[in-house]
């Protein structure tokens, strides 16, 4: 019941604050809006509840935007006719606003106008035609520039926020200037504002937007206020400046620049039809344009000769609706002409899902050569193979004789190094007799043929056409301990998480060469390496005295994987690190000698792994990440006692440095680079008294290099100690792991739980979980090919 009179009381003040304009003038008072305050209580609740009953119309949306732009001109001063003078300060408004908001303003600017204006001109003052400028002193009444402003500013948007914003002394001082122009409804607002009030801040500025914009377009049809009249062929159109101002960038350069036009009444526009003109002029005041085929771009020319975002944004919206495979083409020229980039966005998006139906139809060939190279150069280009990207380039190019000039820059477009080798030598056969002419063509070959030469640089050759072709980024785990029933054993299993089926789930991908836990995965370039681990023991369980030194790279594009050259020692729990073109894997343990503190390095160039410095002292369930060139290792432990201690490698130096410690010490957690920051997450830390030795650790913390210290975000929604980590869309992903009870019981619960962390949100929410519980996996973000998606979704209706 409380919380309904708040709600109640809200909407009262409201509905003082912002009631018709009607006295003095019954001709102008706007129509009642469709919801006023009152009426918004008796609304029927519809589905989704009081959000989706309060969803903002096309014309408060319209308005508010409107009303936005009009607060910043206020602030700068442009087209401003009233002026409050404080003791040091001025505050500028537009007196059409601030009439348009209820009676109290317009009462208030009579009285200020009729000061100094003649005897002639005090028959005029109903409508303020005998005041050019208004100034209001109030100079000696003790009100604040910036209450008073922001009492302004709440006329013009309603944002409660402005009035609860600041300490208790400044919402005072903005009652004071709402007790001083009797403006009751801000006063109790201010004052006696309820707490749950501010989930209702939204809607109400919404209704008073819309009314005020309602209000100024019945001055307008009424003749009231109205300060300029446009000329524009045959058509005289009455209006006030500021809607111009605030609907075009030409209009408000013309009144912002001291041209004659500021103060002049009559405007001639010239270069536009006048029955235009005069749709975008009502279409600033009531948010009504309407859009057919036949009148769509001479609206689009006037909003592009106003340089009107306003009105150009429906018209581009209104065209996006229409693209289909007769006419995208001749939209290029249309983009290009009014500089319209998100139409040419939407343009090309089509043009790439539907690339292989549309490069039968006519409209393919009037694609311009550089149109066509940015599409075929599209890591999102809908194709099943490089195949298809070469047949589509050669109907281009044998459209017209004059094209096969361009055919070196076409064929730079296909992706040569993604095909097998016989299968490059037969595609390009059926056109070798042409191909051939050109040497740089002849070269593209060739330079495909070398990278699949160069087996173990393919990571690290720089060509753009080695790229895998998809936009397709996924989560992956690789191996790891799964639970079957009550029995766990290791596993070969290589999953990832599909996000763009229309129900996200896991879904396998390969399988690793042998069955691995507790190993490490560093990505190169879209290839991935995983490293050393724990091979099952005939019980099918792991130990880190079963750690391997074994390496072995995945190639998602071809589904293939290489056994590459092994680690100098054998590893488990360590941490393997991707910087620039190298890897490191960094200390962990194994049978002989135990705990680890050797590092070394892999160079892809040359298939070879070798010592660097070693760290500071023998660590395992450590993490690593790398941040700016240089590699951080947190937390982890020897002789199973666990520590916060933070030390960097500078790989440039080859040197080693001690950093400012974890807030928590932790061991079998991870860390993930987002950004310039570096995220522990997880793990566990020792415990005394009776149950398992440990205690799992939920506190998530935040890595900032440039101060050296640590800072503690949100924490993890339930333990995930041991769990696979991957970054994606400055998200980090939590996949399974386990979580350690603190009862008499020594077993640990297994989980198939996914977590993701928004680091911009500090928010962590629940993803779709694993198919069966799973720990000791490795983890990584992959662009995986088109082929793994269900092409007939992506690809737009015809």
């Amino acid at each position: 019941m409380p919380a309904i009179r708040g709600i109640r009381r809200f909407y009262s003040y409201l509905g003082r604050w912002v009631r018709p304009y009607e006295k003095d003038a019954p001709k102008m008072a706007a129509p009642a809006s469709p919801h006023t305050p009152a009426e918004v209580q008796r609304q029927p609740s519809q589905k989704g509840g009081a959000a989706a009953a309060a969803k903002p119309s096309a014309l408060a949306k319209h308005a508010h935007r409107l009303l936005t732009t009009l607060n910043k001109l206020r602030k700068e001063g442009v087209l401003c006719d009233v002026t409050f003078v404080c003791d040091a300060e001025t505050v500028h408004a537009h007196r059409v606003i601030l009439v348009s908001t209820g009676s109290n303003f317009k009462e208030i600017l009579q009285q200020y106008s009729s000061r100094n204006a003649t005897e002639n001109d005090k028959s005029s003052l109903q409508d303020f035609r005998g005041a050019t400028k208004i100034e209001i002193d109030l100079r000696g009444s003790g009100l604040t520039a910036s209450a008073v402003d922001k009492a302004v500013e709440y006329a013009y948007l309603s944002d409660i926020e402005l009035l609860r914003s600041g300490d208790a002394r400044e919402r005072q001082e903005i009652a004071k200037v709402a007790r001083y122009f009797k403006l009751l409804s801000v006063e109790q607002a201010v004052l006696k504002m309820a707490d749950n009030v501010p989930a209702l801040c939204e809607p109400a500025k919404m209704l008073h937007v819309q009314g005020i914009l309602k209000h100024i377009n019945q001055f307008r049809n009424d003749g009231f206020m109205y300060d300029a009249t446009l000329i524009c062929g045959k058509e005289q159109i009455p209006t006030h400046k500021i809607m111009l101002a605030a609907l075009s960038d030409y209009f408000l350069a013309m009144f912002s620049a001291g041209m004659r036009e500021t103060s002049s009444q009559v405007i001639e526009v010239g270069g536009i039809d006048g029955k235009l003109l005069r749709k975008v002029v009502d279409f600033a005041y009531t948010s009504a344009l309407e859009l057919t085929t036949e009148n769509v771009q001479e609206i689009l020319h006037v909003g592009s000769y106003l340089q009107s975002s306003l009105i150009v944004e429906p018209c581009c919206e209104f065209l996006k609706k229409h693209i289909d495979m007769d006419n995208c083409a001749d939209f290029y020229p249309l983009t290009k002409t009014y500089n319209l980039v998100d139409l040419e966005e939407a343009v090309d998006k089509f043009v790439s899902d539907n690339i292989i139906v549309l490069s039968n139809r006519q409209q393919f060939q009037k694609l311009e050569l550089g149109k066509l190279v940015e599409i075929l150069s599209r890591d999102s280009l809908r194709v099943m193979s490089e195949v298809e990207v070469f047949g589509i380039a050669m109907k281009w190019l044998h459209h017209d004789v004059a094209r096969w000039e361009h055919m070196n820059k076409i064929l730079e477009c296909v992706r040569f190094p993604l095909l097998p080798p016989q299968q490059m030598m037969m595609t390009v056969a059926r056109e070798w007799d042409l191909v051939k002419k050109d040497s740089r063509c002849v070269a593209l070959l060739k330079e495909a043929t070398r990278y699949h030469n160069m087996v173990y640089r393919q990571p690290v050759l720089e060509t753009p056409r080695a790229s895998l072709r998809s936009d397709y980024q996924c989560v992956v785990t690789l191996g790891g301990i799964v639970q079957r029933g009550e029995d766990e054993e290791s596993c070969e299993d290589v999953t990832f998480l599909d996000m763009y089926s229309q129900n996200s789930a896991w879904k396998d991908l390969a399988q690793v060469e042998q069955e691995v836990s507790y190993h490490c995965a560093a990505v190169l370039n879209n290839f991935v390496y995983i490293a050393g681990g724990e091979a099952p023991s005939i019980s099918k369980l792991s130990s880190h005295k079963l750690a391997i030194n074994s390496v072995w790279r995945y190639d998602p594009g071809r589904n293939q994987w290489l056994s590459v050259a092994s680690m100098q020692e054998a590893r488990s729990d360590f941490s393997l690190v991707p910087v620039g073109n190298h890897l490191y894997a960094i200390c962990g343990r194994n049978k002989t000698p135990g705990e680890l503190f050797t590092v070394e390095r892999y160079d892809p160039l040359v298939d070879e792994w070798k010592y660097v410095k070693r760290a500071y002292e023998p660590v395992f369930g450590h993490a690593g990440a790398a941040l700016q060139g240089k590699i951080l290792v947190s937390g982890g432990g020897r002789n199973k006692v666990f520590h916060n201690r933070v030390h960097s490698y500078d790989t440039a130096l080859d040197e080693w440095s001690e950093k400012a410690p974890l807030l928590s010490p932790r061991a079998f957690h991870r860390m993930a680079t987002v950004g310039d920051k570096v995220f522990a997450i997880g793990g566990y830390k020792n415990r005394s008294g009776p149950g398992f030795p440990v205690n799992d650790v939920v506190s998530v913390e935040c890595y900032n290099m440039a101060e050296n210290q640590w800072s503690v975000v949100a924490p993890m929604l339930e333990a995930q100690t041991g769990a696979g980590v991957a970054v994606l869309n400055e998200s980090v992903y939590v996949v399974g792991g386990r979580a350690f009870s603190s009862t008499s019981s020594r077993r640990s619960v297994r989980l198939n739980t996914v977590t993701k962390y928004d680091t911009k949100r500090n928010r962590w929410e629940r993803c779709s979980s694993l198919k069966q519980p799973l720990r000791g996996a490795a983890c990584c973000t992959l662009r995986l090919p088109q082929r793994l998606f269900s092409m007939s979704r992506l690809i737009t209706t015809v």
